[in-house]
């Protein structure tokens, strides 16, 4: 099963809650949106960002859920902050380089936590392991 069928057969929804901004950041020209996602009677708040050749097109579930799956898992995948730091090609060359990623940690952290509020621990293994990404 791949994560549009997932979203599908589940009933997970997607709706903005704020939004479209356009932002720029680091360069990156890009379209913000706070979103909720819908899943079980429960729900999760997050950011959505996509290129501007998107433009302000609403993320549909199967496309948040997805990148929700996908920060989730590279937390939960990791032992700690420096098992991150390597898995993903990180350097640390100056003490604030070590803040900044720990905040890419710590969100991903954060997703992983209200997806398994969201889904419970079974489902959510289920969607880490078992449903094909986008």
């Amino acid at each position: 099963m791949n994560m549009t069928e997932y979203a599908a057969e589940k009933n997970v929804t997607v709706e903005v809650v704020d939004g479209p901004h356009f932002e720029s950041v680091n360069d990156w020209q890009h379209v913000l949106f706070k979103v909720r996602l819908k899943a079980n009677g429960k729900q999760m708040t997050t950011e959505w960002r996509q290129g501007m050749a998107h433009g302000d097109s609403v993320p549909s579930a199967d496309e948040v859920l997805n990148a929700v799956v996908m920060d989730a898992g590279a937390y939960d995948n990791s032992r700690n902050l420096d098992d991150f730091l390597n898995e993903f090609g990180y350097e640390v060359n100056e003490p604030s380089d070590r803040v900044k990623f720990e905040k890419v940690y710590n969100a991903c952290r954060k997703q992983a936590e209200n997806a398994r509020r969201v889904f419970g621990d079974d489902e959510f293994n289920t969607l880490l392991c078992e449903v094909e990404r986008l």
